[in-house]
């Protein structure tokens, strides 16, 4: 039988063993829906509740800032799509770099024919990104800066903190496809909240009873964010800060301020 060497576990990986044999049961008996009030589902949401706290440990977040996804593919589109219908009032402008995965430079393309602009930032020889350039881009217009954690085809990292500082420092949003680094180089957003006004952190990688697996996770840092309820009943999601919540109820009221946490 011919041997083979398999080289494409980064974007494709056989599921391990005691991974497999801990969802089977999920596959095959308890299969119920974790939404509903029977108890062959709702034992289920206890279940995620704790894989959500899991996840959640790893990366130094809180459990109600992790979200399930279907893909890194799809994190990436809720994040440059819903940022930019929701900061579409602010700005038009999005910096992101020239390697980063398609899931991030299709979406650009797609938002440039609906009328956006997108600087597509260039590397040096080494696949790094100069956070003077990312700065240097920047516009009074600018919504989102999105540049991935470790690059999935030469393995670059990237300078995170020192581009979160500058988008911080600037008022940006900040979002990094971190699927390629998440269990290879320590991520801990608790630790970055210094430096990271906003950040959407996207993990491909989580711990499925303390073991790996690979489903997809978004992480949305939400402690300054709020969901406001304008007369015209159209919903939007604006960045603020805890003072600034506390003016807002005082103008506001609770029926018409939602957190995202609830």
């Amino acid at each position: 039988m011919e041997k083979i060497i398999y080289l494409d576990n980064a974007a494709t990986t056989r599921t391990a063993p005691e991974v497999l044999d801990a969802m089977i049961p999920y596959f095959t008996e308890k299969y119920g829906n974790p939404s509903t009030v029977y108890s062959i589902g709702s034992q289920n949401k206890d279940v995620i509740t704790k894989q959500r706290e899991i996840i959640a440990e790893a990366l130094g977040a809180q459990s109600n800032e992790i979200y399930f996804t279907a893909g890194g593919s799809e994190s990436d589109n809720w994040v440059l799509k819903a940022t930019a219908d929701a900061y579409a009032d602010k700005g038009n402008h999005i910096i992101t770099t020239k390697i980063e995965h398609h899931a991030i430079l299709h979406t650009c393309e797609w938002l440039e024919r609906q009328g956006f602009e997108v600087t597509y930032l260039d590397v040096d020889e080494n696949g790094r990104i100069n956070p003077a350039d990312v700065e240097a881009a920047i516009r009074p217009d600018t919504i989102l800066i999105s540049i991935m954690f470790a690059n999935n085809e030469i393995g670059t990292i990237e300078p995170i903190a020192e581009i979160g500082a500058i988008a911080k420092a600037h008022g940006v949003l900040f979002h990094t496809d971190a699927v390629q680094a998440f269990g290879q180089e320590p991520i801990q957003v608790d630790e970055m909240n210094d430096y990271l006004q906003e950040i959407f952190y996207e993990s491909q990688g989580i711990f499925m009873d303390k073991h790996r697996s690979r489903l997809p996770v978004l992480y949305i840092r939400k402690h300054d964010i709020l969901k406001v309820k304008w007369a015209d009943n159209d919903s939007k999601y604006i960045s603020i800060n805890k003072e600034m919540r506390k003016e807002l109820k005082k103008i506001y009221d609770d029926s018409e301020i939602e957190s995202i946490n609830s």
